[in-house]
């Protein structure tokens, strides 16, 4: 057995011919193969390293606290976003679905009602909701980049309901636009509050501002 190979010769050799292809363009990372060494260098030289650059981008975003002061304009709309929340639908459907309803407590939610922020009692979405209104967003976003992108910057995006759009209105803000930022600034609310980062004091009621890490108050 040679002390270098290990004795596999035949699959040094297979390995440099797939390479070989490879350099000479015989084959892309999009070509199929059903060769188990050349599916394998093609997913060394294109998938793994594209996956680890994806992975270290997750990993740093997961390390950042939650910006939720870019999703606020006013105050009022940590209140407001509830209304926008398209997880109350779900949660309505669901409770209709199974006849009943049952309120939990989370410390550690960010859930605004006007009295607590930190410790207050509502009824907690699980992950499949939870992902059903990630889903929700998602399709907001993409839609609403595909309007940028053909030229329609005025395009509207249908919300859930009719009432998230009748909020905005008034606004000269777009109501998709809207009704995506309210949505994901509900989201962010779910979030523990350690994962957050603290947002100015005019954006915070005053009544909250105890109950919600601000820039200047304490640890």
């Amino acid at each position: 057995m040679d002390p270098l190979t290990g004795g596999r010769h035949a699959l040094l050799r297979e390995t440099a011919l797939a390479l070989q292809r490879v350099h000479s363009k015989q084959m892309d990372r999009d070509t199929p193969s059903h060769e188990p060494v050349l599916a394998q260098v093609l997913a060394s030289l294109h998938t793994y390293p594209a996956a680890l650059v994806a992975l270290s981008s997750l990993l740093h975003i997961r390390l950042q606290k939650i910006d939720m002061a870019s999703l606020i304009r006013t105050p009022e709309e940590l209140f407001l976003s509830e209304e926008a929340w398209a997880g109350k639908r779900i949660k309505e459907r669901k409770q209709a679905a199974v006849g009943g309803n049952s309120a939990v407590q989370d410390p550690n939610a960010m859930e605004v009602d006007g009295k607590a922020a930190s410790a207050s009692t509502y009824e907690l979405e699980g992950p499949e909701e939870l992902g059903e209104v990630l889903e929700y967003v998602a399709e907001i976003i993409c839609s609403l980049d595909g309007k940028r992108r053909e030229g329609c910057d005025g395009a509207r995006v249908d919300p859930i309901k009719s009432e998230d759009a009748a909020m905005a209105v008034s606004s000269p803000e777009d109501p998709a636009m809207r009704n995506l930022r309210l949505n994901l600034l509900a989201l962010a609310k779910r979030a523990p509050l350690d994962t957050i980062a603290r947002l100015p004091k005019d954006l915070v009621p005053e009544h909250i501002r105890h109950f919600i890490p601000t820039l200047g108050s304490g640890p």
